[in-house]
Protein backbone atom coordinates (compact mmCIF):
# COMPACT_ATOMS: atom_id res chain seq x y z
CA UNK A 1 0.00 0.00 0.00
CA UNK A 2 1.75 2.91 -1.31
CA UNK A 3 0.79 5.87 1.12
CA UNK A 4 0.85 3.38 4.04
CA UNK A 5 4.87 2.99 3.12
CA UNK A 6 3.98 -0.90 3.75
CA UNK A 7 3.76 -4.23 1.66
CA UNK A 8 1.96 -6.87 2.86
CA UNK A 9 2.82 -10.30 1.48
CA UNK A 10 0.24 -13.19 1.66
CA UNK A 11 0.02 -16.83 0.61
CA UNK A 12 -2.45 -17.92 -1.74
CA UNK A 13 -3.28 -21.75 -0.61
CA UNK A 14 -6.11 -23.04 -2.09
CA UNK A 15 -9.27 -20.91 -1.97
CA UNK A 16 -7.88 -19.16 1.19
CA UNK A 17 -5.54 -16.00 1.28
CA UNK A 18 -3.07 -16.09 4.13
CA UNK A 19 -1.26 -12.71 5.46
CA UNK A 20 2.25 -13.89 5.89
CA UNK A 21 4.18 -10.33 7.04
CA UNK A 22 3.94 -6.84 6.69
CA UNK A 23 7.05 -4.69 5.66
CA UNK A 24 7.73 -1.47 5.53
CA UNK A 25 9.29 -0.44 2.47
CA UNK A 26 10.34 2.78 0.81
CA UNK A 27 8.12 4.08 -2.60
CA UNK A 28 8.30 6.34 -5.32
CA UNK A 29 9.06 9.96 -5.12
CA UNK A 30 6.19 12.57 -6.46
CA UNK A 31 8.14 12.83 -10.06
CA UNK A 32 9.42 9.32 -10.22
CA UNK A 33 5.76 7.46 -8.54
CA UNK A 34 5.42 4.14 -8.02
CA UNK A 35 2.37 2.48 -10.24
CA UNK A 36 -0.51 1.32 -8.21
CA UNK A 37 -2.33 -1.73 -10.43
CA UNK A 38 -2.50 -5.67 -10.63
CA UNK A 39 1.13 -7.49 -12.31
CA UNK A 40 2.47 -10.57 -12.39
CA UNK A 41 6.30 -11.54 -11.49
CA UNK A 42 8.04 -11.93 -13.80
CA UNK A 43 12.03 -12.23 -13.73
CA UNK A 44 14.34 -12.44 -10.71
CA UNK A 45 17.58 -10.95 -10.68
CA UNK A 46 20.46 -12.12 -7.89
CA UNK A 47 23.23 -9.19 -7.10
CA UNK A 48 21.92 -6.87 -10.16
CA UNK A 49 24.11 -4.19 -11.31
CA UNK A 50 22.21 -0.62 -11.42
CA UNK A 51 22.10 2.51 -13.66
CA UNK A 52 20.91 5.75 -12.35
CA UNK A 53 17.68 6.74 -14.64
CA UNK A 54 18.70 10.12 -13.90
CA UNK A 55 21.92 9.68 -15.15
CA UNK A 56 21.71 7.07 -18.42
CA UNK A 57 25.10 8.76 -19.15
CA UNK A 58 27.03 7.15 -15.91
CA UNK A 59 28.58 3.92 -15.55
CA UNK A 60 25.89 1.06 -13.71
CA UNK A 61 26.83 1.00 -10.07
CA UNK A 62 28.20 -3.03 -9.78
CA UNK A 63 26.94 -5.78 -7.25
CA UNK A 64 27.39 -5.02 -3.34
CA UNK A 65 27.01 -2.80 -0.35
CA UNK A 66 26.37 0.18 -2.57
CA UNK A 67 24.41 -0.92 -5.10
CA UNK A 68 20.87 0.97 -4.17
CA UNK A 69 18.90 -2.60 -5.61
CA UNK A 70 20.60 -4.72 -2.58
CA UNK A 71 20.98 -8.22 -3.62
CA UNK A 72 17.81 -9.59 -5.35
CA UNK A 73 15.25 -7.75 -7.59
CA UNK A 74 11.62 -9.10 -8.40
CA UNK A 75 10.57 -7.58 -11.64
CA UNK A 76 6.48 -6.94 -11.89
CA UNK A 77 5.87 -4.46 -13.65
CA UNK A 78 6.67 -4.76 -17.68
CA UNK A 79 5.57 -1.24 -18.42
CA UNK A 80 8.36 0.25 -16.60
CA UNK A 81 11.00 0.24 -14.69
CA UNK A 82 9.50 -0.79 -11.31
CA UNK A 83 10.63 -3.39 -9.52
CA UNK A 84 10.12 -4.50 -5.35
CA UNK A 85 13.99 -4.72 -4.25
CA UNK A 86 16.46 -4.69 -1.41
CA UNK A 87 18.36 -1.35 -1.01
CA UNK A 88 21.86 -0.03 -0.10
CA UNK A 89 20.38 2.15 3.16
CA UNK A 90 18.42 0.20 5.18
CA UNK A 91 17.71 3.37 7.51
CA UNK A 92 15.50 4.96 4.83
CA UNK A 93 12.85 1.75 5.79
CA UNK A 94 11.90 3.14 9.00
CA UNK A 95 12.38 6.88 8.20
CA UNK A 96 9.24 8.51 8.71
CA UNK A 97 8.17 9.55 4.78
CA UNK A 98 9.46 6.94 2.46
CA UNK A 99 8.39 8.29 -0.98
CA UNK A 100 11.64 8.19 -2.13
CA UNK A 101 12.79 6.13 -4.67
CA UNK A 102 12.74 5.98 -8.47
CA UNK A 103 9.42 4.34 -8.27
CA UNK A 104 10.41 0.92 -7.00
CA UNK A 105 9.81 -0.83 -4.22
CA UNK A 106 12.31 -1.03 -1.74
CA UNK A 107 12.44 -3.18 1.04
CA UNK A 108 14.90 -4.16 4.06
CA UNK A 109 17.73 -6.57 3.00
CA UNK A 110 16.76 -9.43 5.64
CA UNK A 111 13.03 -9.39 3.95
CA UNK A 112 14.66 -9.28 0.84
CA UNK A 113 16.65 -12.42 1.53
CA UNK A 114 13.84 -14.01 3.10
CA UNK A 115 11.79 -13.18 -0.43
CA UNK A 116 14.51 -14.92 -2.21
CA UNK A 117 15.26 -17.42 -0.28
CA UNK A 118 10.80 -18.34 -0.77
CA UNK A 119 11.09 -17.71 -4.66
CA UNK A 120 14.25 -20.23 -5.21
CA UNK A 121 13.00 -23.08 -2.94
CA UNK A 122 9.03 -22.61 -3.62
CA UNK A 123 8.30 -20.83 -6.81
CA UNK A 124 10.58 -21.99 -9.15
CA UNK A 125 10.16 -25.90 -10.19
CA UNK A 126 11.19 -26.00 -13.41
CA UNK A 127 14.71 -25.47 -12.89
CA UNK A 128 16.84 -25.75 -10.05
CA UNK A 129 17.98 -22.37 -8.76
CA UNK A 130 19.48 -23.39 -5.17
CA UNK A 131 22.73 -22.04 -6.52
CA UNK A 132 21.66 -18.72 -5.80
CA UNK A 133 20.85 -18.84 -2.36
CA UNK A 134 24.53 -18.26 -1.19
CA UNK A 135 25.65 -16.82 -4.76
CA UNK A 136 26.75 -13.37 -5.17
CA UNK A 137 27.22 -13.86 -9.07
CA UNK A 138 25.05 -11.63 -10.98
CA UNK A 139 22.14 -13.68 -12.37
CA UNK A 140 18.89 -13.21 -14.30
CA UNK A 141 16.08 -15.84 -14.97
CA UNK A 142 12.92 -15.10 -16.48
CA UNK A 143 9.84 -17.27 -15.05
CA UNK A 144 7.94 -19.66 -16.73
CA UNK A 145 4.47 -18.92 -16.84
CA UNK A 146 3.44 -20.75 -13.88
CA UNK A 147 5.73 -19.94 -12.22
CA UNK A 148 4.64 -15.87 -12.41
CA UNK A 149 2.49 -14.74 -9.18
CA UNK A 150 0.42 -11.78 -8.85
CA UNK A 151 1.81 -8.24 -7.25
CA UNK A 152 -0.57 -5.69 -6.44
CA UNK A 153 0.42 -2.41 -5.92
CA UNK A 154 -2.40 -0.28 -4.46
CA UNK A 155 -3.20 3.13 -3.15
CA UNK A 156 -5.55 2.93 -0.46
CA UNK A 157 -5.77 5.42 2.45
CA UNK A 158 -8.59 3.66 4.44
CA UNK A 159 -9.37 0.43 5.66
CA UNK A 160 -12.96 -1.06 5.85
CA UNK A 161 -12.96 -2.78 9.28
CA UNK A 162 -16.00 -4.92 11.02
CA UNK A 163 -16.41 -5.15 15.25
CA UNK A 164 -19.44 -5.95 17.09
CA UNK A 165 -21.18 -2.58 16.33
CA UNK A 166 -21.01 -3.26 12.50
CA UNK A 167 -18.72 -2.20 10.01
CA UNK A 168 -16.68 0.97 9.93
CA UNK A 169 -13.81 3.18 7.75
CA UNK A 170 -10.86 3.59 9.60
Amino acid sequence: NIPEFRSYLYALYRQDTILIDIWNNVVGKSDAHTNPGMFEAYRIRNWPYWKDPEKPESEPTPPGPNNPLGLFVVHYDETSLRYFHGTNQNNLIYSPMRNISHGCVRNDNKNIQKMKEFIIGKVIKSTNLSAWLNSKNTLSYDMEPEEKFPVRVLYKTYTVLRDDGGVYIE
